[in-house]
C-alpha cells in the first residue's frame, strides 16, 4: 500500500487532512481518521464521529459504527459500488419528505372543550349535543 500524500482524499491510511466537504470536518474543515487492521478482513476505525467496525474483503464490506450498518459492494480498481445504511441516519438524502399539513377541522378546539365539559359532567348529554350541532357546519347539498 502507499502512503497517502498530503491532501490525499482516498482511504489508505491515517493521519490529518485539511479541506472541505463532508464526514467527519468540523467547523475549521480538519479531519481526522485512524484505521487500524485487527485480523485479516476486520479493521477498527476511529474518527472524531466515534469508533467502529470493518469487516469483510476488497470489494464488499460492512461496517457497523454510531451512524448505524453500512454494506457496501463493489467491482474494485473501477470506482463503482453501491452503498446501502440501516440505522440512525443523517444528512439531506435520508430526510423526510415534505407533506402539506392536513386542514385543521374548523372548530376543532372549540368541540375538544366541548368534549371534555362534556365528559366531566359539566353539560348533560341535551345541552353537548346542542352546542355541538351548533358548531358543524351544515351539510352540502347535492
Amino acid at each position: 500500500m502507499r502512503a497517502a500524500a498530503p491532501g490525499d482524499s482516498r482511504g489508505g491510511g491515517a493521519g490529518f487532512r485539511s479541506g472541505r466537504g463532508g464526514g467527519d470536518t468540523g467547523p475549521v474543515g480538519l479531519r481526522f481518521f485512524r484505521r487500524m487492521t485487527i485480523a485479516p478482513g476486520v479493521r477498527m476505525n476511529l474518527s472524531r464521529s466515534g469508533p467502529s467496525l470493518s469487516f469483510g474483503v476488497r470489494g464488499a464490506h460492512v461496517t457497523v459504527g454510531s451512524r448505524g450498518v453500512r454494506r457496501t459492494v463493489g467491482v474494485p480498481g473501477t470506482g463503482l459500488f453501491y452503498t446501502s445504511t440501516t440505522g440512525h441516519h443523517t444528512g439531506a438524502h435520508t430526510a423526510q419528505h415534505f407533506r402539506a399539513p392536513k386542514p385543521a377541522e374548523p372548530n376543532a378546539d372549540l368541540v375538544a372543550k366541548l368534549t371534555d365539559l362534556h365528559r366531566a359532567g359539566l353539560l348533560s348529554d341535551a345541552e353537548y349535543a346542542a352546542k355541538r350541532a351548533a358548531l358543524d357546519p351544515p351539510a352540502p347539498s347535492p
